[in-house]
């Protein structure tokens, strides 16, 4: 399509509402009444100052209605002799006369002939259409108008002034960017049937072809995106394209996207095939959707070079159909080299190698986080992603692994590997210098991985409420025996507690310790200050704690009843508190 008509089509169909031209440099006012009030003269200034000069003289009967019209500037001009066709009515039987063409266009103020460019308007009571006529194709365009008085149109929300030069020509005029943009229209012999016609010859050729074509291309193009379609009577496992007139930017949807193709592209290269072996199923598909970028025009877009690829790598029989020439093209691959298109396929496999590489490692950790026990629930280990800590009741070290991924362990030091026994990944081996030791998953209601979360949990600073929501103290909490020096799995308090989840043997009483100070400020440098201070703390039961010290008041009913991640209440001296977590 050519330039100026590119520019017409615009101004009509994509430019943001254009002001009225006489918002911009005239100014309309009353100097005449009649004895009724109503106006009788109003005058027409164009300019501002010194430089403001009379352009029009409106005149009025006593009802207020139009009766003359001035031309300052030339007293003989058409719209002078013909005051009827500033009403809103006459303007809209004028310009629904016939069919007009774009016959000059003012931009900046230089006129360009535009009668080649084969631009076409039709004007109904309530449509503006568009027709651009290139070669056998045509394009159709239609948007709502509305016709007023003083000649004024509103073009799908953009106020035009219209300037009628003689039965047969008229002016459109606007303002866009400060510049003042004048088209001319001639009126002409062509029908609206003529048009038409065209175009519904021109759909059902297109037809013809979506029927005939049994494997088809082509683009659907938007503003700012771009649709690569295609119909195919076989399975389609590889694609190659080449676009020119367009910049691939992100790719925004599509069939290969949705199924996880291994999709790759530059600005104008993109290739696409699927290392499990997937295919595209006979039918007609979106392939991709393209955020794109156009180099000039979108009717200058197209496929210049393709290859679609069968099962084992055969070549498919492909065309390609461009919208805008209305024909089916066989498009070769004589845009690059073969050497060239392997070097470029090869990089982007390697680039999708690379990145599941990085993808199976990321997996591998994550299924690694978080808590195993061995069968018996004796021995457990946790293991932390974000620093690839490990904590064992094993022994007491802490270890700090790195990834070995060649051979799908963790490589922790002092001779210590972790690794999965099975390919499922739900059975772990944890060996050092001393023993071997097979772990799985945690239960989700086992007990003892309630106790070290809420250990856990309790890590860390807080401030105590009473129950009228008073502030009572600030704590921390801290659980450095999380463990046990003889390999069990959690130093409990008491026997009741021990027996409920494992045997009747008493284990070392201490599990935690509870510091309580009077202010923030204390707390923050960890001062003591009351008897509170350094209280040990046990778990008696699942949901029971105790805090033993000899200030605090024996009390068989303590408890954590823990709210969200940050707020918890216990009781404790015989009291409900509410804990809330400090964090900075």
């Amino acid at each position: 399509m050519k330039l100026l008509s590119i520019i017409l089509l615009a101004l009509t169909f994509a430019y943001p509402p254009l002001p009225y031209l006489s918002d911009i440099d005239n100014r309309t006012e009353v100097i005449e009444r009649h004895d009724n009030g109503r106006k009788k003269v109003a005058a027409k200034y164009k300019g501002q100052g010194l430089d403001e000069k009379l352009i029009a003289r409106y005149i009025f009967d006593i009802n207020g209605v139009l009766i003359g019209y001035e031309d300052m500037q030339n007293p003989n001009s058409y719209i002078s002799k013909n005051v009827n066709l500033l009403k809103a009515n006459g303007l809209k039987n004028y310009l629904t006369s016939g069919v007009w063409e774009v016959k000059t266009a003012t931009i900046a103020n230089q006129t360009i002939d535009a009668k080649d460019n084969n631009v076409y308007i039709n004007m109904t009571k309530d449509s503006w259409q568009s027709f651009y006529v290139e070669n056998s194709q045509i394009e159709f365009k239609e948007t709502s108008v509305y016709y007023y008085d003083y000649s004024l149109i509103n073009l799908d929300g953009k106020d035009l002034e219209i300037t009628l030069n003689s039965p047969n020509s008229f002016s459109l005029i606007g303002i866009e960017d400060s510049e003042r943009m004048i088209f001319e229209f001639v009126k002409t012999d062509i029908k609206v049937k003529d048009l038409t016609d065209k175009i519904e010859a021109n759909e059902k050729e297109k037809k013809e072809i979506f029927e005939n074509e049994k494997n088809l291309i082509w683009l659907n193009l938007n503003d700012n995106t771009m649709d690569v379609m295609m119909k195919n009577s076989s399975e389609v496992h590889g694609i190659q394209f080449v676009f020119e007139g367009v910049q691939l930017l992100d790719i925004n949807g599509g069939y290969l996207e949705l199924n996880n193709f291994n999709t790759s592209h530059n600005d104008k290269l993109m290739i696409a095939f699927s290392f499990e072996g997937k295919h595209i199923p006979i039918g007609e598909h979106v392939l991709v959707s393209f955020d794109v970028s156009y180099n000039t025009n979108k009717e200058n877009t197209k496929i210049s070079g393709m290859i679609l690829a069968g099962a084992g790598g055969t070549e498919l029989d492909f065309r390609y159909y461009d919208l805008f020439e209305n024909k089916v093209l066989k498009i070769s691959n004589e845009y690059q080299t073969e050497e060239e298109a392997e070097e470029y396929k090869l990089k982007k496999e390697k680039e999708a190698q690379e990145s599941e590489y990085e993808n199976q490692q990321t997996s591998f950790i994550n299924n690694l986080n978080g808590l195993w026990y061995t069968k018996d629930d004796n021995q457990f280990l946790h293991f932390n992603k974000d620093n690839n800590e490990i904590k064992t009741s094993i022994d007491i070290n802490n270890y700090y692994c790195e990834l070995d991924f060649s051979n799908k362990e963790l490589d922790c030091g002092d001779g210590a590997i972790l690794k999965y026994l099975n390919e499922t990944d739900d059975v772990i081996v944890f060996s050092n210098q001393k023993a071997s030791f097979t772990l799985f998953r945690e239960a989700e209601n086992n007990d003892y991985f309630f106790i070290y979360d809420i250990n856990e949990y309790l890590k860390g600073d807080w401030k105590i409420t009473d129950k009228n929501g008073d502030l009572f103290k600030y704590c921390n909490f801290s659980n450095y025996y999380f463990g046990g020096v003889e390999k069990t799995f959690l130093n409990i308090a008491t026997q009741n507690y021990y027996t409920i989840f494992k045997s009747n043997k008493i284990t070392r009483e201490v599990d935690g310790s509870l510091d309580i100070y009077d202010s923030y400020n204390l707390l923050k440098n960890k001062k003591e200050n009351t008897d509170y201070s350094y209280c040990r703390y046990s778990f008696t039961a699942k949901d029971k704690i105790s805090f033993e010290h000899r200030n605090l008041k024996k009390d068989r009913k303590n408890y954590i009843k823990r709210i969200d991640e940050n707020t918890f209440k216990s009781r404790f001296n015989k009291k409900e508190y509410t804990f809330k977590r400090i964090v900075e």
